[in-house]
């Protein structure tokens, strides 16, 4: 068996534990948010390859409900986090637009067997915005002297890497899985895998950074 695609798995475990380092430390509530979506995150990656590896079934189903969930509860954090009202009020619209969005390509517009694609490029784009949105708001801050030491700056650093590199290929993976099926195991395999190991790892540094968290931060 092929143990590349375990890695990421490992690397995700890894950082689920050390983002239970924010409980212990009292950490804002936002991190503490962060750790509880890694462990979610972590325990659907271990549920996709039990499906896949073990029972040999499909998975997609799964990841198609937890991307649902992953984005809404991101949008969620990012609201604690970013000061602007108008960007806040952007939130309150997305939460709504993309959960009708997404039922509404369940069951009208992509299969329910097949991987999910547009909702997922609507989540990861709308991530990259919020992400944006508080780079931008670091680098107007007059306290911005310090950037790597807000755990945040990590955090949105890695999604608009990963988001930005992912987006493209998955929002043609149903047509590249159909017509280019070696280059789709391929790139996920590797690839794709490659981003989500180098957001852990960010994601993993926003978990230790030290420096005292702003006072917008919601408790």
């Amino acid at each position: 068996m092929d143990i590349v695609p375990f890695i990421p798995l490992v690397i995700i475990g890894i950082t689920s534990l050390i983002g239970l380092r924010t409980f212990i430390v009292g950490a804002p509530e936002p991190l503490k948010q962060l750790s509880r979506l890694w462990l979610v995150l972590f325990a659907v990656e271990v549920a996709g390859l039990v499906l896949k590896y073990v029972a040999g079934k499909p998975n997609k189903w799964l990841f198609n409900l937890f991307y649902i969930f992953f984005f809404f509860y991101l949008s969620s954090l990012f609201s604690r986090v970013l000061e602007s009202n108008r960007v806040r009020t952007v939130i309150g619209f997305f939460y709504v637009t993309f959960i009708t969005f997404a039922i509404i390509n369940a069951f009208f517009i992509q299969d329910v067997r097949e991987f999910h694609s547009l909702t997922y490029v609507v989540g990861g784009i709308f991530s990259i915005y919020l992400s944006g949105a508080y780079l931008w708001q670091m680098v107007v801050s007059p306290d911005n002297d310090k950037v790597t030491h807000d755990p945040f700056f990590w955090v949105s650093f890695g999604l608009v890497l990963y988001f930005g590199c992912t987006v493209p290929f998955y929002g043609m993976f149903n047509y590249l899985e159909t017509h280019h099926y070696e280059f789709t195991v391929f790139y996920h395999t590797y690839i794709s895998n490659t981003f989500s190991i180098v957001l852990n790892l960010l994601i993993m540094t926003a978990f230790l950074c030290r420096k005292r968290f702003p006072k917008s931060f919601s408790y």
